[in-house]
């Protein structure tokens, strides 16, 4: 035998065993496998666009506000959970938007699972999404987000903060924009009812005490105004007794009449009514100072004197009194 033919027979003798002139192999034990850990690296936001100026109207606003930013995220997107918009007042304690309810505070979020949008406003009303875009791609390290939205009526007046926060369950990176604000938004829902006074002697008055403006939707401080247009029957007018110098004592003269109203108080009081112009007059300011829900207030009310100077047929005569509403300055 050669001296190689021996050395192959001794490597192959020395990995397994005779039996019986067999050779069996031997079971070789698995190496063990090597690993490491990637450690986490921390989204981060940049590029963040806001400075918004939000006009509410009835219901959701007609316009449409984003705030966008870019977020990166060295271990790939796939690493993030959640990018998430807070809209809150400024002037408000829940910055991150713990408590969404719609009036100071708003949240929008973005989940990677699914690549989906949601907003939380409290109320499921009127706070509105508004076609938001992601360019989100899995294996990317960054993706710009656009919170597109419709904001509430109920949105309180005054500065607003936005705050973009991305989470990826072990890190975040948070970014405010404070250069934002939402204008004066008030309105008369549904006006007040008309009152009936009665049947009223010449030079001699009847009140309506204690009578609801109507619903009232505000997101701040707010001022009353009535108007009164001229009462008519068929071809017959009376007219408004109303003058730049005309005060709450003076009776109308012949062939007109006056309203005088107050806001609040219950009932009729000389001392804190106005008269009322067919133009608008204010009749209180500085009311709903917190504003109202969605859905407007009913809860303020006037009691006016309607008084009647005569001289003109027995008839039933109308007129439209009208609320509107308006920022106090």
């Amino acid at each position: 035998m050669s001296a190689l033919k021996q050395r192959r027979l001794m490597a192959v003798l020395a990995s397994g065993a005779l039996v019986g002139g067999v050779l069996v192999g031997a079971v070789a034990t698995p190496a063990s496998a090597d690993d490491y850990t990637q450690t986490n690296s921390a989204p981060v936001i940049s590029s963040m666009v806001a400075g918004l100026t939000m006009q509410p109207d009835q219901d959701a606003s007609s316009a449409t506000y984003t705030v966008s930013a870019t977020i990166t995220d060295a271990n790939t997107l796939l690493d993030l959970d959640t990018v998430k918009l807070c809209m809150s007042l400024t002037s408000a304690a829940d910055q991150s938007c713990a408590s969404p309810n719609g009036t100071t505070a708003t949240l929008i979020t973005w989940t990677r699972v699914g690549d989906t949008w949601a907003i939380n406003d409290g109320r499921g009303a009127f706070w509105t999404l508004a076609a938001p875009v992601s360019d989100y791609v899995a294996t990317d390290t960054a993706a710009q987000m656009q919170f597109k939205f419709n904001i509430s009526e109920a949105a309180r007046q005054g500065a607003w903060t936005a705050r973009i926060i991305a989470d990826d369950g072990e890190a975040t990176d948070t970014e405010d924009n404070t250069s934002n604000s939402v204008n004066y938004y008030g309105e008369v829902d549904t006006n007040r009812t008309g009152q009936s006074y009665g049947s009223i002697a010449t030079n001699a008055s009847a009140n309506a005490n204690d009578v609801s403006h109507g619903t009232i939707q505000a997101n701040g401080a707010t001022d009353i105004f009535y108007a009164a247009a001229n009462f008519t029957n068929g071809g017959v007018t009376v007219p408004n007794n109303y003058s730049t110098s005309a005060v709450v004592t003076d009776p109308p003269v012949s062939t007109k009449y006056a309203l005088d109203c107050n806001e609040g108080d219950g009932v009729f009081v000389p001392s804190g009514a106005f008269r009322i112009n067919t133009d608008p007059t204010e009749i209180d300011s500085n009311k709903l100072t917190t504003g109202t829900a969605e859905g407007g207030s009913s809860a303020l009310t006037a009691s006016c004197r309607l008084s009647n100077g005569g001289g003109v047929p027995s008839l039933n005569y109308s007129g439209a009194v009208t609320v509107t509403v308006g920022a106090t300055a």
